[in-house]
């Protein structure tokens, strides 16, 4: 008899709560969007100028999660957390001391965006390996961290700005992700046999009757599946679905601001739209367990451009609201089952250092889509032509989705 069934807990989840902390920190990134109209103000930059930040972010967050992931794949996850953290919160409290934009790019673009590559493949991949049965559902408690990051860090950030000023809000963002990364190392652990145990579920049994169990049992490395068709299809899915996302997380706060909404309620909106994600990651999770995960990704996908073409007629705070409460949820369904999906095709053997290579589809949105909105507005006084493009990527990448396999 294993330690699994000799314990009534089973430490598998305790490594999913540090990595719903990792991936909390991710939403230190979308709290930029809260500081885009002071930097404007203060430093005279275009929209254009400042959206670059995150361009040179998305880059070095893919940097990060390659590197990252094949160090978590070969070494102790813990340290790499750690020095991960320290990173992080040093990166947030340089921003402090800005006066050029040169000095953003390196503090939030470099430092930080290196540091984000803690907070979305290590943990994916961990706890994939922690978990038979109940895959989905782990996966998404853990992705939740994503919407709960969001859902407090923009408002919070918001409020800090209004309270202290942006300098001090950067120097309080820099200590709380330092302590909240610092947490999640003292927890995690990469194996479980690192601790003695089986994943939760791991026997013959339990794996024929897994609704959604792995292709094959070849447990791929990164360089044989990097020369799979489904490789490529999966890492174009991601780029498509990144482009809008980027765009409207970059960019909804001032398009909100645009057409009369008060900032501190186009930062709450974001929150909210991290928030109402909580609920969509494990319904996304019980639904993959069941239906699978190319089905949740595809139809979220699909539902998510539909609302980016609506947010073209927001013009209210109760037309934001719905618009953030519907993609939430489709978003949070969606955001938290692609990496499942990516454990599905191609095992977890190295699905750290997979999902890196497979993230470099958000470095390139990143470098392309908050520039070139930013540009469309500064050209033509509207994100209309963005809004449309970004509903149509939505929609491509929700036909590869159902594709993939």
């Amino acid at each position: 008899m294993d330690k699994t069934s000799q314990s009534k807990f089973f430490y598998g989840w305790a490594v999913v709560a540090a990595c719903f902390l990792l991936t909390f920190s991710f939403g230190f990134f979308y709290g930029y969007g809260a500081f885009f109209k002071e930097f404007t103000a203060e430093f005279g930059w275009s929209r254009a100028e400042t959206s670059t930040v995150v361009s040179v972010n998305t880059i070095f967050y893919v940097i990060g999660s390659i590197i990252i992931g094949w160090l978590s794949d070969r070494y102790k996850l813990r340290w790499i957390v750690l020095g991960a953290a320290i990173l992080f919160g040093a990166g947030l409290a340089l921003c402090s001391q800005i006066h050029a934009l040169w000095q953003l790019h390196i503090f939030f673009g470099v430092m930080v965006g290196f540091a984000l590559g803690i907070a979305y493949a290590p943990p994916t991949a961990a706890v994939q390996r922690w978990f038979v049965k109940r895959r989905g559902l782990a996966l998404g408690i853990t992705l939740a961290g994503l919407g709960v990051g969001t859902a407090v860090m923009t408002p919070l950030s918001a409020y800090f700005i209004t309270a202290y000023g942006w300098r001090t809000s950067y120097i309080l963002m820099g200590i709380i992700v330092f302590l909240i990364l610092a947490i999640a190392a003292l927890l995690v652990v990469k194996h479980p046999e690192d601790k003695g145990l089986k994943p939760y579920g791991a026997t013959t049994e339990s794996v024929a009757e897994s609704p959604a169990p792995l292709p094959d049992e070849r447990n791929w490395t990164a360089k044989e599946a990097l020369r799979t068709k489904s490789f490529w299809m999966a890492w174009l899915m991601w780029l498509f679905f990144s482009i809008p996302m980027l765009v409207v997380m970059t960019h909804i706060i001032p398009h909100a601001q645009d057409v009369g909404i008060s900032q501190v309620a186009a930062a709450g909106a974001v929150g909210l739209i991290g928030a109402i994600s909580i609920i969509g990651r494990i319904v996304g999770g019980v639904l993959a367990d069941k239906i699978g995960f190319n089905r949740v990704v595809g139809f979220f996908c699909l539902l998510c451009g539909v609302m980016v073409a609506f947010l073209i007629a927001v013009k209210s705070v109760s037309m934001l609201y719905l618009f953030v409460v519907i993609l939430g949820l489709s978003y949070g369904a969606k955001a938290s089952m692609a990496g499942g999906l990516i454990g599905h095709l191609f095992g977890t053997k190295s699905l750290s250092a997979i999902l890196g290579f497979v993230i470099t589809a958000w470095a390139v949105a990143g470098i392309v889509a908050p520039p070139v909105a930013g540009y469309i507005f500064d050209k033509t006084a509207s994100y209309n032509i963005a809004f449309i493009i970004g509903a149509v990527s939505f929609a491509i990448s929700g036909a590869l989705a159902l594709t993939v396999s």
